[in-house]
């Protein structure tokens, strides 16, 4: 405040007289003698006090305003702006407020039925734009404030702002004096009261019949009070059923968290059996598929696992998730937790959202010694072709040993998903281990294990020699009726066309349904793939594929080389050895087709 202002609002000393409890430090008097030009400045100084760096000013104007009569004379305009108002409750002792919130409400009660509009704000007006932005800032919508159709002006509704200042600070007479002016009792201020920290405050609010309550409001406030608030409020809002399947934020994670989990990461105890007298553990699945007893393994509370399993949580989620209580325990090689949950019922059958069960995460994250999976072995787990899949995975010839060792544990056809994860991966080592074992490749039936074929397909040219050499079938028919040999065409792998032709693969085998092997070789223009087809007895004049035969594709792709491939070998096919002027004539017959 200028030092003009207050030395023109600064009573003589005989004349002041200080009204204890309120901070007045003028007398009605002294206002009597003020021009209303400078009522106003002060009242323009309250309504836009800053509160951080003019803290030293703000007694002396809430006590200017509160001694004024002009609350009743020429000055609503200050009191339906309801700045100065929110300035008190925001930075005044609760009996100033209080006293202030009396003048407020009465002055409203006064004008709101005498048809006087002097005093009152439009929609227009550029401090009502600021009331509304003012109100956004603390969580209301623009809706909350009703703009009477009559004389433009704001209703009672306005005052719901002022309570939500008054539970802010904890000023509980404020508060109740406003609930008792008749303010709308809102699911907002259950938040608010959240907001204060102060159980009594949220008492006072959850004691009022309140309207409509948004569930949403609610289960913000509770995930409000078990991040920031006491205990006492967390029960409170549990007993008045507010929603549990809010998230939870916590900082160093970055995401949220339901109510259960969240108490479970922080470790805080009271919180957890709060919540768990109120909440079914298994309806807290985080986005991440956590439940919280997978969550309580993860964090190696025992204490919270066994209250867990006590209230009914499943130790096999219903739904196959990516993390099961189990597969935690034993991804963290935590031997009691394992015993813990294995005495209370966990399954070693149950398998998670990615296929893998017990032993394929033991397999999967167990240490050199095998310690996790030598015991679910001995539990008789059943070996699957995950499991072999998860040993090559790891590169462990120790672990699929120690598989082939208990094959009576193991699936049909278990081993052959191993031997097709190492052939996949070009893992030479890996595939004579499993051949050594005499591990037979499934070729066909509904789920064929054609190891080859994939040898084929990512061009690991050593593994496909090994298994023909180990008697791979190289005229086995893929789901499309494609040959392994058209899947190297394809390719265009001349080494691995080549190892197949050799090891009798036939050349005039079904490329797939729509193209035979050598019209694709020609339509690839590949001229050494295409000799060794020739070479290998490919017939030249078989009919398919969409372009009819092999030489209608050599026309198609204007390729004299081929053409005149592949007509030396048609001639030779239907009259044996050409003479020269055959040879001759063949040339002359290219060079019409092909220009």
């Amino acid at each position: 405040m200028s030092d003009e202002i207050m030395s023109a609002t600064t009573p003589a000393p005989a004349e002041t007289g200080a009204a204890e409890g309120t901070g007045a430090s003028t007398s009605k008097a002294d206002w009597n003698h003020l021009g209303s030009d400078v009522q106003y400045l002060i009242f323009k100084e309250l309504a836009y006090l800053d509160s951080v760096h003019n803290k030293r000013d703000w007694k002396d104007i809430a006590s200017l305003m509160l001694v004024s009569r002009s609350w009743n004379e020429g000055m609503r305009y200050s009191l339906s702006m309801c700045g100065p108002l929110m300035k008190v409750l925001d930075l005044a002792p609760e009996d100033i407020a209080k006293a202030a919130l009396k003048r407020a409400l009465k002055r409203l009660e006064v004008d709101g039925g005498n048809g006087d509009d002097s005093g009152f704000l439009t929609p227009e007006d550029a401090d009502f734009r600021s009331l509304r932005y003012a109100a956004g800032d603390l969580g209301f919508e623009q809706a909350d404030f009703e703009i009477s159709a009559i004389n433009g002006r704001v209703t009672m509704r306005l005052a719901s702002l002022w309570l939500v200042l008054a539970l802010g600070r904890e000023f509980i007479d404020c508060s109740e004096l406003l609930f008792n002016a008749g303010v709308p009792r809102t699911a907002r201020l259950v938040h608010a009261a959240v907001l204060s920290g102060n159980p009594k405050v949220l008492d006072l609010v959850l004691k009022q019949d309140l309207c409509e309550p948004a569930v949403e409001i609610w289960g913000e406030s509770l995930a409000t009070a078990i991040s920031d608030g006491p205990l006492e409020m967390v029960d409170a809002l549990l007993l008045r059923s507010a929603p549990t399947d809010y998230g939870v934020y916590l900082d160093n994670a970055g995401i949220d968290y339901q109510p259960l989990n969240y108490a479970v990461l922080v470790g805080k105890v009271e919180l957890f059996n709060i919540l768990l007298r109120h909440i079914d553990p298994n309806d807290q699945v985080d986005d991440i598929d956590l439940t919280p007893l997978a969550l309580a393994v993860r964090q190696d509370n025992v204490y919270m696992v066994k209250r867990l399993i006590e209230e009914g949580a499943r130790l096999d989620p219903l739904v196959p998730a990516d993390v099961f209580p189990l597969g935690e325990a034993i991804k963290t090689r935590n031997t009691k937790m394992v015993d813990l949950l294995l005495e209370n019922g966990a399954t070693l059958t149950y398998r998670c959202f990615d296929r893998l069960s017990a032993l394929d995460y033991a397999i999967r994250h167990d240490d050199d010694s095998l310690e996790f999976v030598s015991k679910l072995i001995g539990l008789k787990s059943a070996i699957t072709g995950t499991s072999f899949s998860e040993a090559v995975a790891r590169q462990s010839h120790e672990c699929i040993e120690l598989l082939f060792g208990n094959m009576e544990f193991a699936r049909p056809n278990a081993a052959a998903y191993g031997l097709y994860s190492a052939a996949e991966n070009g893992l030479i080592e890996f595939v004579k281990q499993f051949l050594d074992h005499r591990v037979v490749m499934v070729t066909n039936g509904p789920r064929p294990i054609d190891s080859l074929r994939v040898a084929v397909q990512r061009q690991h040219t050593e593994v496909v020699r090994v298994l023909l050499i180990h008697g791979a079938d190289p005229n086995s028919l893929g789901s499309y009726h494609e040959s392994i040999l058209y899947l190297a065409v394809c390719r265009s792998n001349e080494e691995i066309v080549r190892v197949l032709l050799e090891y009798g693969a036939d050349p005039d085998l079904s490329g797939c349904l729509t193209c035979l092997t050598l019209q694709k070789a020609v339509d690839t223009q590949h001229e050494g793939i295409v000799a060794l087809l020739l070479a290998y007895g490919a017939n030249v004049l078989l009919p398919g594929g969409p372009n009819g035969s092999a030489i209608n594709t050599a026309i198609l792709v204007k390729s004299r080389p081929l053409l005149r491939m592949l007509l030396k070998a048609a001639i030779r096919d239907v009259e044996g050895d050409g003479s020269e002027r055959r040879e001759q004539q063949n040339d002359d017959f290219v060079h019409d087709l092909v220009g």
